[in-house]
């Protein structure tokens, strides 16, 4: 061990750690907190460093059995948004350090309008209005990661012998915005990390089987959520991301059909589809559907954009209204989305809800492809390849009318059908 006050030194394996004693900010909140470090070869001068360069940060003086058992669970991820560990020490007083690549500070860091769109009233009281750009990626990050993890516990009824990739050990997350890590890049955008757990809170009593851990990392997240949005005034949006998140039945399925996490793209892409499919059924059915069912209460932004149409009638009526009056208008899709969304805070909720029910679309493949793991989708996206052939070739040979600007989520929805 080092003498200096300042620092931390321990070596094994002629590779020397030097931790320092500037905690990463707002790792206090850690039971151990992450610090600054160096590392460099002894026995290579070539890879010794300028050790004023604190390039490396360290989960420090982790009582050994939980040092060992957090890097063993860190070192089986394979996602981008998990901290992955670049060396182990261990000192005289059975205490062990974990290396990780360096990382600015935690979200406890990051300001409210970071995370949301904040607007504030004239009584001055703060409105989120959903997500923003970059809070909208890290919540979407944080989903991944979850799910990564969840999908990595070992699942019932199989076994891990002879499988390439090794089950987790069944610890469960407990998200908190100290204890997730961030990094700014270049483009001015955070990417966040997953870089601790808890090995103390090994399978509590109440979780008798894997879908209850599951269940549990899912209701951190809501809390979490709930949490940094304490002392405002979130939107509707917002509020049924949280409760879906905290359900006792909660499907990652489920969130992925969450428009809090979708962002206005999405939905009016979203919406195209529908028409799609209406356009493309023969039968005139699904139209008869959305006929019957009731309307999504758009008349007050109708009035606002000032135009002329009566969207009283059905369900069928207010998705033609998004697809050919309001979208068609002009404005920006954020701009144009977040009109609609506060002349009617729950109207892409309802719509979806209609939607999923009748079964006509998948799971929304922009999204899916932002938050799954590409490793996961390989399968999927060679699927997709082979349709996208497969519709072109029936296109040329005039069995199908060919449009050369099919998209991907066109095709996902033939697919589906």
């Amino acid at each position: 061990m080092g003498k200096n006050r300042e620092e931390v030194e321990v070596v094994n394996n002629n590779v020397k750690l030097i931790c320092y004693r500037d905690p990463v900010p707002g790792t206090t909140k850690f039971n151990y907190p992450f610090y600054y470090a160096s590392v460099y070869d002894l026995l290579n001068p070539k890879t010794a460093i300028d050790q004023s360069i604190r390039q490396y940060v360290v989960l420090r003086r982790k009582p050994l059995q939980d040092a060992y058992d957090t890097f063993n669970f860190l070192s089986l991820c394979e996602h981008p948004n998990i901290l992955k560990p670049y060396g182990f020490w261990e000192d005289n007083d059975n205490k062990g350090f974990i290396a990780f690549p360096r990382v600015e500070g935690t979200l406890d860091n990051l300001p409210t309008d970071e995370l949301f769109s904040v607007e504030i009233d004239a009584n001055k009281v703060t409105w989120l209005k959903g997500f923003s750009p970059s809070g909208m990626q890290i919540i979407r990050d944080i989903v991944s990661s979850v799910h990564y993890v969840n999908e990595r516990y070992p699942q019932a009824g199989t076994s891990s012998s002879g499988s390439a990739i090794p089950p987790l050990t069944m610890f469960p997350l407990e998200l908190a915005s100290h204890k997730i890590l961030y990094e700014k890049i270049p483009t001015g955008e955070y990417k966040i990390f997953l870089g601790d757990i808890s090995t103390t809170n090994h399978w509590p009593k109440t979780m008798k089987k894997i879908e209850d851990l599951k269940r549990h990392n899912w209701n951190c997240l809501g809390k979490y959520i709930s949490t940094i949005m304490a002392g405002h005034k979130p939107n509707t949006e917002l509020i049924h991301l949280v409760d879906v998140l905290i359900k006792e039945t909660v499907r990652f399925e489920d969130i992925l059909w969450e428009p809090a996490l979708w962002g206005s793209k999405i939905k009016m892409r979203f919406v195209r589809e529908i028409v799609w499919c209406l356009e493309n059924d023969k039968t005139g059915g699904r139209k008869s559907t959305l006929s019957k069912l009731s309307p999504l209460g758009l008349q007050d932004c109708i009035t606002k954009l000032g135009l002329n149409y009566n969207e009283a009638k059905s369900l069928l009526s207010s998705v033609m209204l998004l697809r050919n009056k309001i979208e068609q208008i002009g404005v920006a899709k954020a701009l144009l989305e977040k009109l609609v969304l506060d002349s009617k805070p729950a109207y892409m909720i309802k719509l979806i809800e209609e939607i999923r029910k009748l079964n006509w679309i998948g799971e929304p493949y922009e999204l899916r492809e932002s938050i799954r793991p590409q490793s996961q989708d390989q399968d999927f996206m060679r699927l997709m390849v082979v349709l996208r052939l497969i519709w072109w070739f029936l296109g040329v040979c005039g069995v199908l009318t060919w449009n050369s600007c099919l998209s991907d989520s066109d095709v996902y929805i033939v697919c589906q059908t």
